[in-house]
């Protein structure tokens, strides 16, 4: 037995699923690196690696409803 359309798009829709978590952790986790970096590099006050990571969690939130978005749209 093949597998039908249906079974394609599920697949589809479970893999982008299942991305959720990484896209939510690698947001904070650049930001904090990133942050880190600059204050070491360029002698920068510390509120910056705190507004990396704020960026992170912004940019982890966004990408994570154009995810939703793809998944309900599949």
């Amino acid at each position: 037995m093949a597998p039908t359309a249906d079974f394609y798009k599920r697949m589809k829709i479970t893999g982008l699923l299942c991305m959720v978590p990484f896209v939510l952790g690698a947001g904070p986790c650049g930001g904090y690196y990133l942050g880190c970096y600059l204050v070491a590099r360029f002698a920068l006050p510390q509120w910056v690696t705190t507004l990396c990571v704020v960026l992170g969690i912004a940019a982890s939130v966004q990408e994570t409803i154009r995810i939703f978005r793809a998944a309900i749209k599949a």
